[in-house]
């Protein structure tokens, strides 16, 4: 809800929940850039199993807030060592820290507060339809 907007208990009284809510699917990052983000916070959990057995260590939640945009900017990604160049992780930490002597003395705590451009697009993959994050440095 918007601040402009105002609270109206009937509205939240009468909605309903739809297909993909009550299948516990969230709703996908629209398509786009989102210039300036800021990452806000990362949390981090235990990976699905399936994930495990790959060698991934955690899953990441990454909560950007960008000045252009008022929705949820949110995404997982894996995090897995030794890092591959290719890991969604990998290039968020290149596009924040360009300086590799800088870069290589950061942790993940050190991403928390740091801006980066992001472009969102919709990919099919084996289990479904998701939004890949791709970053860019901030100029």
């Amino acid at each position: 809800m918007k601040m402009s907007e105002e609270f109206n208990p009937d509205a939240i009284m009468n909605s309903t929940i739809t297909a993909d809510e009550y299948d516990g699917k969230r709703a996908l990052v629209p398509e786009g850039a989102y210039p300036d983000s800021t990452i806000m916070s990362i949390k981090t959990y235990e990976p699905h199993e399936e994930s495990k057995a790959k060698g991934v260590e955690a899953r990441l939640l990454l909560i950007f807030d960008c000045p252009d945009y008022d929705g949820d900017l949110s995404t997982y990604m894996n995090f897995k060592r030794p890092l591959h160049p290719k890991a969604t992780y990998t290039k968020l930490f290149k596009a924040v820290f360009t300086d590799k002597e800088v870069a290589t003395t950061k942790t993940v705590n050190d991403l928390i507060g740091e801006t980066v451009n992001i472009n969102v697009f919709h990919e099919e993959g084996d289990k479904s339809r998701y939004a890949e994050f791709r970053f860019t440095p901030v100029s």
